[in-house]
């Protein structure tokens, strides 16, 4: 529903039930520009939990992929270095 400023201050309560009842948004044209009421959606709570294991699974993944790179490069100079050693009392 498009309406004007004096339309919206003429009839601002029945307006605001109606986008709530309908769901239907208003649309304010002023100065040759557009202004929307609507009512704003709430995520449900599956929603919201979902979202936030999506990011405590990333951040997980990349820790883990941070430690075995970790442990990778670790191991790697630490063979190294024993196996020179034992290469040199041979």
């Amino acid at each position: 529903m498009r309406i004007n400023p004096t339309a919206l201050r003429k009839n601002l309560y029945q307006l605001l039930d109606q986008v709530l009842e309908s769901g239907e948004p208003i649309i304010i044209e002023r100065k040759g520009r557009e202004l929307v009421i609507s009512e704003k959606k709430r995520k449900d709570i599956y929603q919201i939990m979902d979202s936030r294991m999506n990011e405590v699974n990333e951040t997980k993944t990349e820790l883990n992929e941070q430690k075995l790179q970790a442990l990778d490069e670790n191991w790697e100079a630490n063979w190294e270095k024993k196996w020179d050693e034992w290469l040199s009392e041979k």
